[in-house]
Parts: structure tokens; C-alpha cells; sequence
């Protein structure tokens, strides 16, 4: 059993605690998390390590009341006990031998940000601190992120307090300004297999984040499952722990909605729109409209031809659509730039796959790897039809600036 020696509700829904377990807090480290379980019929709920004291023996945690697990954890006091509390989890942030970093948090997620500031801070790393809140009456560790940062930046949505924008707006800024690098900005991924169709989908968004933030990298966290929400979802707070900004998926579920707003890290969905699961989190998704493929068949029953073995379609045809921005998180001119982005790749002028890039993969079937590089006047032809290829996705090189996990 692990005693609650200190409670403080951070705000309305946000709540702190520490908690007796010396063994967890000897070997704790920024970027880790724990797992616990308020009785014997309790569900196992992940929590990032906000911090730990070990002298003391203890572990403090920061959670949100949004189900039945953390409500019930919430209602627990000074001095009661918890079941479980297993940990330290998971790989630790690498913190060691930086110089000058960017640590960016929202809202709860906060809570991750935190103790990684605090490590770099106590070995003498250059700390600039970028926290965001929808407004002034949620803020949370103002203090303690000011005392761990040499420059602390407050963002509010509504102006309230600190900066009006969001995180991402400041953290352009910096990077504009010379004041951080963009090799600082990360994004992150949750893909099933290690597939073509998985390759294609999370290069694309990378190309896609790489055109606005030239030196982003991104992590790729494979689960081995089409549809594992629990697997889904410890990867996405895997990579939230490692500092992505951003997270995105090829996996059918949205657990990794769910864990980018626990964790304050902005999402973009897969298949279906994610926005009223995760609306302080998701911003869009990108979904396949079946209807168009359901006409071209019927259209070849009706007129007795032969439905095509290869057939593909895109956003010109209406078979791939955006579903609609969420406005209330997205930055200002997220939008226009969408609309522009749909545009070009309906008329042909802006392509999926254009170069300069250069990866490395195995094709399906084949003994040895190979390297694949697309000059900048190129780009990768995916699904061309026209031009003798399959339609199923057949891009397997990993490119450079991604780092896949299994």
C-alpha cells in the first residue's frame, strides 16, 4: 500500500499529489511514468513521474479528473492509501549533455514538461519554458517551471495571462528569432506494422511538417496491432514523455487522442474525425470518403465491366478528405493554409512525396535493404496506376530525420 502524504487541487480539475514509495522514487527520472491501482478491482492507469524526492521516498503525480480511475483517485485524502503504484516506467528523456533547450507544455501536460526542465536546469543547460493554458484560471506550476527556467513563457488562448497564442505560435517565434532551433520542435507517431501503407501514411506527415519547420524530427512507436487501445495509448504517452509536441497515428483507435490532451500535445487523427473525444487536443483528421470507390463499382456492375484489379483516387476526386479544422486550439492561418495545401494537391501542383529526401528500407520480399534518394525537381510517384504500378502503397524507405521504435 502507498500513503498520499501531500494533496493540493492545482485548479478545478487538475489535482497533486505525493506519494510514499522509496523504491520507485530512488530510481525515478524525468520522462518516466508509473502505473497505478487504487484497489484490487481497480483498472491500471498510466501517470508521468512529475517529480520525486529521494531523500523523502517520495513520488509526485499530476493528474486530470476526466474518468472513473482518476475521479475516484481525486477523491482519495491526505493519508489514505493506494493498492498499486508500480514504476519507475518506460525510457528516461536524455538530458545529458545539452546545452540549450526548448521544453513546451500544455495544461495538464505541464506535468511531463516539468521535471525534464528541472534536470536540464540542474546541469547547467540554457532553459527556455513554453507553457499554454485556454486561460488564466487553468494555470498550474507557474512557479515551479520559473524557478527551473531561465526564460519562462505563459501562453493563454483567450490573453488572460502571460502571451496570447498557443504554445506552437511561441515556439515559431523563438526559433525565428535565433533565440531556439527548430531541431528542438519533435513530433511523434503511432503506427501499427511496419508496412508500406504505415510508412507511406507517417512520411507524409512528416514531409508535411518538415515544409513549415525545416529541422523537425519525428519518432515512429510501432505496436504490432491494427487495434490495441491500451498498446496505442502507451505509445502515444511514451512519446509525449519524450517531448513530441505533436503526435499523430496509423492505429484504429483513440487512445492516442485521448493521451495527447492528458498530456497537453497537440494530435491529428486518423480515418475519422477525433476532435469531440480530445477537443483541447485534436485538430483534424485526414479520412478515406468510400462512397467514390462504392459508385466506380456499382457504375461497372451496372454497365457489365470489369471492376478494376488497381484502382485508385485522390483529393480531387473527393476519395480523401480533410475533416473540418478545429478552430477553437488551431494557430491563425492553420486554415488558409489547409485550404492551400487541398488545393495543390487536387491541381497537381503541390505532390505528397516531393524530394529533396533519402531513406533507407527493405521492399516486401526482399533479403537486403536499399537506399532510395529523391532530388528536390522530384518526388515519388505513390499508387501510379497510370504508370504501371499497384495502388496498394509501396513507399518502405524510412527517411532521414524519422527514427522508427518497435
Amino acid at each position: 500500500m502507498y500513503k498520499i502524504v501531500r494533496k493540493q487541487e492545482l485548479n478545478a480539475s487538475v489535482t497533486l499529489m505525493e506519494i510514499e514509495a522509496p523504491f520507485v522514487a530512488r530510481k525515478a527520472k524525468a520522462g518516466q511514468f508509473i502505473i497505478f491501482r487504487i484497489d484490487e478491482m481497480g483498472e491500471r492507469v498510466p501517470l508521468t513521474i512529475a517529480g520525486y524526492d529521494r531523500e523523502k521516498g517520495t513520488v509526485t503525480i499530476i493528474f486530470q479528473k476526466v474518468g472513473f480511475s482518476t475521479n475516484a483517485l481525486g477523491a482519495l485524502k491526505e493519508g489514505d492509501y493506494i493498492h498499486d503504484f508500480v514504476g519507475p516506467l518506460g525510457k528516461p528523456t536524455p538530458v545529458e549533455g545539452k546545452k540549450k533547450v526548448c521544453v513546451v507544455g500544455g495544461g495538464v501536460g505541464c506535468a511531463i514538461a516539468l521535471p525534464i526542465a528541472k534536470e536540464l536546469h540542474d546541469q547547467g543547460c540554457v532553459v527556455h519554458s513554453v507553457i499554454g493554458f485556454r486561460s488564466k484560471d487553468l494555470l498550474i506550476l507557474e512557479d515551479e517551471f520559473k524557478s527551473v527556467s531561465d526564460h519562462c513563457y505563459i501562453m493563454t488562448d483567450d490573453g488572460s495571462y502571460g502571451e496570447q497564442g498557443f504554445v506552437t505560435v511561441k515556439l515559431k517565434e523563438l526559433i525565428d528569432s535565433g533565440k531556439i532551433t527548430a531541431d528542438q520542435a519533435k513530433i511523434g507517431y503511432v503506427g501499427a506494422y511496419p508496412f508500406a501503407e504505415v510508412i507511406s501514411g507517417f512520411t507524409a506527415f512528416y514531409l508535411g511538417a518538415r515544409s513549415i519547420v525545416p529541422e523537425v524530427t519525428m519518432t515512429v512507436k510501432y505496436v504490432s496491432s491494427w487495434s490495441d487501445a491500451t498498446a496505442e495509448g502507451n505509445a502515444a504517452q511514451a512519446l509525449c514523455d519524450e517531448g513530441c509536441v505533436l503526435i499523430s497515428q496509423h492505429s484504429d483507435n483513440t487512445t492516442p487522442a485521448t493521451v495527447a490532451q492528458q498530456n497537453g500535445v497537440f494530435h491529428v487523427g486518423y480515418n475519422n474525425d477525433m476532435t469531440g473525444i480530445a477537443p483541447e487536443a485534436s485538430l483534424l483528421s485526414s479520412r478515406i470518403d468510400w462512397s467514390v470507390y462504392f459508385e466506380y463499382v456499382f457504375d461497372c456492375l451496372v454497365n457489365g465491366e470489369t471492376i478494376a484489379k488497381d484502382w485508385t483516387a485522390g483529393m480531387k476526386d473527393g476519395a480523401v478528405v480533410v475533416t473540418e479544422l478545429n478552430e477553437a486550439i488551431a494557430a491563425e492561418g492553420t486554415a488558409d493554409k489547409i485550404a492551400e495545401v487541398e488545393a495543390g494537391l487536387a491541381d497537381g501542383s503541390i505532390h505528397v512525396f516531393q524530394g529533396p529526401w533519402k531513406g533507407e528500407g527493405t521492399a516486401y520480399g526482399a533479403d537486403a535493404p536499399d537506399t532510395k534518394e529523391m532530388p528536390a525537381d522530384d518526388w515519388f510517384k505513390e499508387s501510379d496506376v497510370e504508370g504501371g504500378q499497384t495502388s496498394a502503397p509501396y513507399f518502405y524507405w524510412v527517411i532521414e530525420g524519422i527514427t522508427s521504435e518497435n
